[in-house]
């Protein structure tokens, strides 16, 4: 309900639990170091004072004031040390535990939330606390201090734990503590790249329908949603990116940054799709850069992939500025002798037969000569390989993809080749992957895609959607 909850500022968390904490609620906040829990804390401090014009205290029993101004200063820009220099974040330090008491020290916080009006606070950290517990004090004390009277004050608290809410070496669970909340931040590896995780254990108010997403610190803290298309909006019409002399663009601006001006001529690309990727995601890679050739008067092959159909024309008009005589112009698709009848009539039709094996070789290489010569400038062939191999078998898939890659090399062009799941062959997966000049992959963690590059090596990047546009585009945001 309107008021009811205390937003964190992390649009992805917020949605994820219902708009944000319960207005007046404990959450525990854990993971190892280096998982981001200052960053989330912080971040949901200064949205308070940004966005709802809330006070905010940071306790620490670590970390001084100036070294947090520095970091968070960096993370989320000079806002966030102007708040904590006019005490808008009220920023109380004990360093150096003393003999004053566990107890004093938490009733001196909660008289500062009531003199300052705070209506966010965070402890940093339970871990360091937890050290002056006397056995079994753990919980009263919680209860006593940072329980009732501080959700009186309707003050939402954030305590911080070092390592995992199991492992606090204080005897006693974190779920079995006052705690409203408890969440639990980690980093994983895939490929050898870091890959950051967000667990929410508990969560009283919220009626959870996940509880693990991948996040990121780039930029602050986000957390990442299942991809989304807005597909009643109006489509946005594309603007082509201009080739470099030596270069083909990608389509995608941030994915030509990404492989240093986007790929060479006469480059062999390898996408390696995992299981769980549909083929909608992984067109949102395909589908700008054959757009791309198109726009600029580029003629494209393509071999649809296996339960993908005949849909590239239709995808292909979504977009907005694509006409039929172009697509009838300058894209040929390629697909099974078997499958004609299922295609609706086109003028650039070429079918191949998986029992007349010279003919086909016959048919691809001379394909892409005459297409090249045609239009006096390179093209772009792009081949499901799944397809390849259920028409032409184990027996002569590699003879298919060699005739066609050397004549895509042969002409300069573009040769892109969709790997998906499911061929039983890993000496082709090896194979392809030596072969090709650049290999991309694209995986799914926890419902969100992520997408890398081996050669290039890359980082890890999450893609989320624009919506704006009225179908899929990518955004690619690192996970750092």
């Amino acid at each position: 309900m309107p008021g009811s909850v205390t937003p964190t500022g992390i649009p992805g968390l917020d949605n994820l639990i219902g708009g944000g904490f319960q207005k007046g609620s404990l959450i525990m906040l854990a993971g190892s170091p280096g998982t981001g829990k200052t960053v989330l804390a912080t971040k949901f401090l200064s949205t308070g004072v940004t966005d709802f014009d809330e006070p905010g205290i940071y306790v620490s029993f670590g970390e001084n004031k100036e070294t947090l101004r520095e970091n968070m200063t960096k993370q989320f820009g000079p806002e966030f040390g102007s708040s904590l220099q006019s005490e808008k974040i009220k920023f109380l330090e004990f360093v150096v535990m003393t003999d004053v008491g566990l107890e004093a020290i938490l009733r001196s916080i909660l008289d500062e939330v009531k003199s300052t009006g705070a209506k966010r606070l965070v402890i940093d950290s339970y871990s360091a606390m937890a050290q002056l517990f006397e056995a079994g004090e753990s919980r009263t004390v919680l209860h006593a201090i940072l329980g009732a009277p501080i959700r009186e004050a309707g003050c939402t608290t954030i305590v911080i734990c070092e390592g995992p809410p199991d492992d606090l070496n204080t005897g006693s669970r974190a779920e079995e503590f006052v705690a409203d909340g408890v969440i639990l931040l980690s980093v994983q590896e895939v490929d050898g790249r870091p890959l950051r995780t967000i667990d929410i254990l508990k969560m009283r108010g919220s009626r959870l329908e996940k509880t693990k997403c991948v996040f990121t610190l780039e930029r602050g803290f986000e957390v990442f949603e299942t991809i989304r298309s807005d597909l009643s909006r109006v489509p946005t019409p594309i603007e082509g990116i201009a080739d470099s002399p030596n270069r083909y663009s990608t389509g995608l601006a941030e994915l030509d940054k990404i492989l240093s001006g986007g790929y060479s001529k006469g480059d062999i690309v390898l996408v390696e799709v995992d299981q769980n990727v549909s083929a909608m995601e992984y067109s949102m890679f395909t589908l700008p850069c054959i757009g791309n050739f198109l726009r600029h008067g580029k003629a494209v092959i393509d071999v649809p992939s296996v339960g993908v159909g005949m849909t590239l024309p239709g995808s292909l008009m979504r977009q907005g500025d694509l006409t039929t005589d172009q697509l009838d112009k300058l894209l040929t698709l390629c697909i099974p002798k078997e499958h004609l009848t299922a295609l609706a009539k086109r003028s650039q039709v070429l079918t191949f037969d998986g029992e007349d094996v010279e003919g086909s070789l016959e048919g691809f290489t001379g394909m892409i000569k005459r297409l090249t010569e045609t239009f006096q400038q390179t093209s772009l062939y792009m081949e499901g390989v799944d397809t390849l191999y259920s028409t032409f078998g184990p027996e002569n898939i590699v003879r298919i993809l060699n005739a066609t890659i050397t004549a895509s090399r042969t002409h300069g062009n573009l040769d892109i080749m969709i790997l998906r799941p499911g061929i039983p062959a890993p000496s082709l997966y090896e194979m392809l992957g030596s072969v090709a000049d650049v290999h991309l992959k694209m995986v799914k963690r926890q419902g969100i895609l992520l997408f890398y590059g081996l050669k290039p090596w890359t980082g890890m990047f999450a893609v989320q959607t624009d919506p704006i546009r009225g179908y899929p585009w990518p955004r690619l945001v690192p996970l750092v």
